[in-house]
């Protein structure tokens, strides 16, 4: 039986600050037909003729600047090129701003907001579709489509690109500046204040389970070692992780000789689609890991919850410490409410 993982839902360039006052710096302009109409109706020697035709400019020049600057400047429309930089664009921008997002943003094993997700405009790898849903900036994550970035750079459009958090103490300042980004700082220390309470949480009951051999492992023998974001979310909640003991770091090769053998004490392992489970995933049920199944102790984390390294990770550290709780029967873990 694997162990259930209750739902917790119900993810360098500066941007440019709030715009100014529409007047702000033409108050001068502004003031000068105002003084002009006050004066001209103090003065009663001037002719009636002056003082319509002073009134008539000044109102004018006053309508003519209100229309072409108006109060607020339009919202940005957004568009992401990854599904990092998608989940967070979902997860603070109204819907009604966003421009486009990839096609993994809908995909339920992979993205926290696939529901959020669904109807937006899907966006393809090339500059022309990127193009096409006319956003006046693009955020993405370092690296990813380098020539389509370049090419929309030419075109004129901002590509404002963030690198992703290495460790959990990272992901604060990424969240801020991707928040700050879209004009959403608010949003932004929002999302991180709810993260670190929930890190919180789930570190509270780390001492009373007593260090338990974890094994997070992935299709095709991969295993999450020292200095990844899963083996942090491991430590944190009071495992001991069998990939980092065994001094392997990243992301690396645990193979099934290797887990029978140091006889971890839990299996963690992401969610997949049953219908169409690659070859790569089958040793996930090898029948010598039967035992961790039938006992409750392979934990199936949802993948949507650790694809990407922002505020998910508190709800992550939050489904694993209930996992592990119920896994080696160990105090029930209290979700707050």
């Amino acid at each position: 039986m694997i162990a259930p993982i209750p739902s917790l839902r119900g993810g360098s360039q500066q941007t440019p600050l709030s715009p100014p006052s529409p007047l702000r710096g033409r108050e001068k302009h502004v003031r000068a037909p105002i003084t002009c109409i006050a004066k001209t109706a103090r003065n009663s020697i001037a002719g009636l003729s002056h003082r319509l035709a002073c009134i008539f400019f000044s109102l004018t020049l006053l309508t003519v600047m209100l229309m072409s600057h108006p109060a607020a400047a339009e919202p940005l429309r957004i568009a992401s090129l990854n599904l990092c930089t998608d989940q967070l664009l979902l997860a603070m921008t109204p819907r009604e701003n966003i421009a486009g997002v990839t096609f993994m943003a809908a995909d339920q094993h992979l993205s926290y907001y696939a529901r959020e997700a669904e109807g937006l405009p899907v966006l393809d790898a090339d500059a022309e579709s990127i193009l096409s849903a006319k956003p006046d900036i693009v955020i993405t994550v370092t690296g990813t489509r380098p020539q389509t970035s370049a090419m929309l750079r030419s075109l004129g459009i901002p590509v404002l690109e963030f690198a992703l958090p290495q460790h959990l103490a990272e992901i604060p300042a990424y969240i801020r500046a991707i928040a700050s980004a879209i004009g959403e700082p608010e949003k932004g220390t929002q999302l991180v204040a709810r993260m670190k309470k929930q890190l919180k949480e789930a570190q509270a009951n780390a001492h009373a389970r007593g260090r338990p051999l974890v094994a997070a492992i992935e299709a095709n023998h991969i295993a999450h070692g020292g200095g990844t974001m899963l083996g942090e979310l491991i430590r944190l909640t009071g495992g001991d992780n069998l990939a980092s003991r065994l001094g392997k770091s990243g992301l690396a090769t645990l193979s099934l000789e290797e887990i029978v053998y140091h006889q971890p004490d839990i299996l963690i392992y992401g969610t997949y689609d049953a219908s169409r489970l690659a070859q790569g995933e089958t040793y996930l049920f090898h029948e010598s890991l039967e035992p961790y199944h039938d006992s409750g102790r392979a934990i199936r984390l949802p993948s949507h919850l650790t694809s990407c390294p922002d505020h998910t990770a508190g709800e992550a550290a939050l489904a694993l410490a209930k996992a592990l709780d119920y896994a080696l029967g160990t105090r029930r873990f209290a979700l707050a409410q």
